[in-house]
């Protein structure tokens, strides 16, 4: 029998399977027998792992269950694409996609290579003294950021991912030393991306190896120059603290290298919630602050350590916003950037109990996300950018974000919308979310009597 992907979707004769639903808990309990299987010292080790292994066993369970011996694709899901593929025969891939693979690695690593040398020897060396600190931070995303109102006042040198601004860590070197690391990344691009590559066809299959060489191939010279630069900070700050939001990606991983190299403590303060199921590689860090008391309980005895720790005055930092409060709370639903045509489909059934009661739902947009996958339903909402005042003072719906934990911090009242399988799994693998004053809806229907009861109980207090 031959399958196909249509987008999201793996269709086998008459029967459809999207993504969202493939993942069951016999998958779950396989991989907490067998994690053992899959720990490896690659860097990618967790984000193969949360990428493919999951996708690959339930297909492996369809392809057996179906006797599928081939697939093909248009315009699908490219993950799912290789993991049917690997589940089919692991040993296999055309020789055509290989070959582009390789043509494709050429071009972009060359390419990354020069973008970031234009972007990154803009700016004048900035001199910045070791000892007047007792550690460093290098944040690398915009939800990091939230860290520097953790440290702020901690005698911390704070440094930025960024390319031309005084925070830049890039600007710790001068023009000719950054240089000179980003040549010894290009360098090394090919050798680090094969031995992902390699990593990968041994734990999942010849497809999903292909697969992530595209992936990573516009991703690798960052990478190594990204480890190159943090390694020369980290030996300045010999013995010393290094701060951290990443927590379990190669970046996290990297930084684990690195701290250990040079005698740092790690301590991470991580920007989302923890998964609470077991990966290959145990969140990095010698000091983890959780999100939550419990997960802190769960994560210590799950990894069979006592490094997790949770401290509410740093969780009240890192997740208060300073905020007006305003009578009457609004409706405010938080998209996620994955698989958005699930916020639109949640939206569209929920949208009917609004215009019932003439009460305005708001939308939040994920960082991520974007407009033009709401055109079905945008007419019917109000959009709201600022973060601050969507998470105050808001009844917040999402389904399963660190939004849910932020609104308990900021005056508001969380409801998880968890319509289909796989985000009620994903929802409870996160410890944090298993707090009871979060309101769990297992279904829009519930979710949509929920919010009649509701708005017979505030009325006129909505806006």
């Amino acid at each position: 029998m031959k399958a196909r992907i249509l987008e999201q979707t793996l269709v086998i004769g008459q029967s459809e399977y999207s993504i969202e639903t493939m993942d069951t808990k016999e998958i779950e309990d396989f991989f907490a027998k067998n994690i053992k299987s899959y720990m490896d010292d690659s860097p990618i080790v967790n984000e193969a792992f949360i990428k493919y292994a999951h996708l690959l066993k339930a297909s492996e369970y369809l392809v057996k269950e179906n006797g599928v011996k081939s697939v093909a694709s248009k315009k699908g899901n490219r993950v799912l694409l290789s993991c049917v593929a690997d589940a089919i025969d692991r040993r296999k891939c055309p020789i055509i996609k290989r070959l582009f693979s390789f043509i494709y690695q050429r071009f972009m690593v060359l390419g990354t290579f020069l973008f970031l040398t234009f972007k990154v020897l803009r700016g004048k060396k900035v001199e910045r003294k070791a000892d007047q600190y007792e550690g460093f931070f290098v944040c690398r995303t915009k939800a990091g950021r939230k860290m520097i109102n953790v440290l702020s006042e901690q005698p911390v040198l704070q440094l930025f991912d960024t390319y031309n601004d005084k925070g830049s860590f890039y600007l710790c070197f001068s023009k000719l030393e950054r240089f000179k690391i980003l040549c010894k990344a290009l360098v090394s691009a090919n050798s680090i991306l094969n031995g992902y590559c390699d990593h990968i066809k041994q734990k999942y299959g010849a497809n999903c190896s292909n697969d992530a060489r595209r992936y990573y191939s516009i991703r690798v010279v960052q990478t190594s120059a990204y480890e190159l630069f943090v390694d020369r900070i980290a030996a300045e700050f010999k013995g010393k603290r290094y701060y951290t939001a990443e927590n379990l990606d190669r970046f996290a991983l990297i930084q684990e290298r690195i701290a250990k190299k040079h005698n740092n403590t790690l301590v991470c303060i991580p920007h989302g919630i923890e998964y609470g199921f077991m990966l290959p590689h145990c969140f990095t860090g010698d000091i983890f602050y959780t999100t939550s008391e419990y997960s802190a309980v769960y994560l210590n005895k799950k990894y069979n350590c006592n490094k997790f720790l949770f401290d509410n005055s740093i969780a009240k930092k890192m997740f208060y916003v300073s905020h007006s409060l305003i009578p009457g709370k609004k409706f405010v639903f938080f998209t996620e950037s994955r698989e958005p045509y699930i916020n639109v489909r949640i939206i569209q059934a929920i949208l009917p109990v609004f215009k019932k009661h003439t009460v305005t739902l708001y939308l939040k947009f994920h960082p991520a996300d974007d407009l033009k996958n709401y055109s079905a339903i945008i007419d019917d909402v109000v959009v709201v950018n600022d973060f601050i005042e969507a998470i105050s003072n808001s009844y917040c719906i999402a389904r399963k974000s660190t939004v849910l934990i932020e609104a308990l911090y900021n005056d508001s009242d969380s409801i998880a919308i968890l319509e289909n399988n796989k985000d009620r799994e994903i929802f409870e693998s996160f410890p944090s979310l298993s707090d009871a004053r979060i309101n769990r809806y297992d279904s829009v229907e519930s979710l949509s009597a929920g919010l009649e009861e509701l708005f017979r109980v505030v009325g006129e207090k909505t806006v």
